[in-house]
């Protein structure tokens, strides 16, 4: 069960890279006045980026108990 784990932790942390992007990317492009103004790609990206933060919280709650030793 540490290859769940392991899935569940790179999951989470490729979520948070990809919500990341999606805001920054507006804001350092600077086409809306420092404001986040997030279009169809932005949304999208924000909420896969979500969802695989979700499959990654899942992924770790699933582990065995006995793994965790």
């Amino acid at each position: 069960m540490a290859k769940n784990r392991s899935l569940g932790v790179v999951l989470i942390i490729l979520g948070v890279l990809v919500n990341n992007y999606a805001y920054v990317t507006d804001i350092v492009g600077n086409s809306h006045e420092g404001l986040i103004y997030m279009g169809s790609r932005g949304i999208t990206a924000a909420v896969l980026g979500l969802l695989a933060i979700a499959l990654g919280v899942v992924a770790l709650l699933r582990t065995d108990k006995t793994d965790a030793s």
